[in-house]
């Protein structure tokens, strides 16, 4: 009976440094998952940032070569009106 109790408690023992070690294994896991995460949001909100200046860039080129045809336009009907 000593002998079952002797080897029962060294079994806990061996599970319970099991269990710490898969209890760190995971933290660091986590921990890195973290890190990544982190790099990838920051990664994403600097792409974010670069599309909107694009396609606000974009708009004020379109209204930009909208005005030019607008003027183009207008002289060309002025001359025709002239003539």
């Amino acid at each position: 009976a000593h002998h079952d109790v002797e080897e029962l408690l060294t079994s806990i023992k061996q599970n319970q440094e099991c269990c710490e070690t898969a209890r760190t294994q995971l933290t660091q896991y986590l921990e890195q998952n973290d890190d990544r995460l982190l790099h990838y949001n920051n990664r994403l909100a600097k792409l974010q940032r670069i599309l909107d200046r694009v396609r606000s860039e974009t708009m004020l080129w379109v209204r930009g070569q909208h005005q030019t045809l607008e003027r183009l336009g207008d002289n060309f009907t002025s001359k025709v009106q002239k003539n």
